[in-house]
């Protein structure tokens, strides 16, 4: 799957416009900061380190060749302020899913800057308990 698979059609063609307009044609400008992150400290942070993205990252799949499947517990964080609905739509459906573990934050996309102590613990829970099911990890 890619990214493309999963937005509206409003979403690429401003991701690909962008790209003819500020990028060449094959990188997309990084969005302002504001779409995600409240404060402005933070979004001045943040948008002095964002650069652009390749256009194909986001239009091309990536096979996965490393045993994903063979995953039995999968994580998926969900940041209940980001602005993309489809991350909700995510959200419900792993939850209703025995292979994954579901938790939510009440924050924006960058909850690793929002609320770093949270998404540490969280995702060394998720390692722990993996680690405990293989100890040879």
């Amino acid at each position: 799957m890619s990214l493309m698979e999963y937005a509206e059609p409003e979403r690429l063609e401003a991701i690909r416009t962008a790209a003819r307009a500020s990028g060449e044609g094959w990188r997309v400008p990084p969005p302002d900061a504001s779409l995600w992150v409240d404060d402005a400290a933070l979004r001045a942070w943040i948008n002095a380190r964002t650069t652009d993205h390749p256009l194909r990252a986001f239009e091309e799949a990536i096979p996965l060749k490393s045993g994903a499947d063979g995953v039995e517990r999968r994580t998926y964080i969900q940041a209940e302020r980001h602005s993309n609905p489809r991350f909700a739509e995510f959200y419900h459906r792993f939850a209703k899913d025995p292979g994954w573990r579901t938790h939510r934050l009440p924050t924006t996309h960058d909850a690793m800057l929002t609320m770093p102590d949270k998404i540490a613990a969280l995702l060394d829970a998720a390692a722990a308990e993996e680690v405990g099911k293989n100890p040879s990890k």
